[in-house]
């Protein structure tokens, strides 16, 4: 086993592992060219065939914290909304097109339905993991 950058000759076998994934990442295709995309490693084989991929692109990370007192649970639903369709423009003039919220166990399962009216695609059974953080 070796690790290495990936290469433009990985992609096609990339792709068709990819293709064969019983999970996506909410896309059907990979785009190792896309203004998000900053780099990826790849496991190969000891015939330099690439057998696996960690890829890397900017996302950002949204977080909300709100005031439980304020007003009344539909109003909170309505403002986060607002809040939503605000903010799209700001983060694609910053280039993003790409944003994430982690959304905890706690939350009931009806606002998440709700968090779709907005656009908010929900992955279900889905696990957020941290791989690293860089503490100053």
């Amino acid at each position: 086993m070796m690790i290495r950058r990936i290469e433009r000759r990985d992609h096609e076998k990339i792709r068709a592992i990819y293709a064969k994934a019983p999970s996506k990442f909410g896309n059907e295709k990979i785009d190792f060219k896309g203004r998000n995309f900053v780099t990826a490693l790849v496991v190969v084989d000891e015939d330099d065939n690439p057998r696996m991929m960690l890829s890397f692109h900017r996302t950002a990370e949204a977080r909300l914290v709100m005031d439980h007192d304020y007003d009344v649970p539909a109003f909170r639903l309505v403002a986060l909304g607002e809040l939503i369709e605000a903010a799209k423009p700001r983060m694609t003039a910053l280039g993003y097109d790409d944003v994430i919220a982690t959304i905890g166990p706690d939350v009931p399962r009806g606002y998440l339905k709700r968090l779709k009216r907005f656009g908010c695609g929900i992955l279900e059974n889905w696990v957020l993991a941290r791989i690293w953080k860089e503490t100053p």
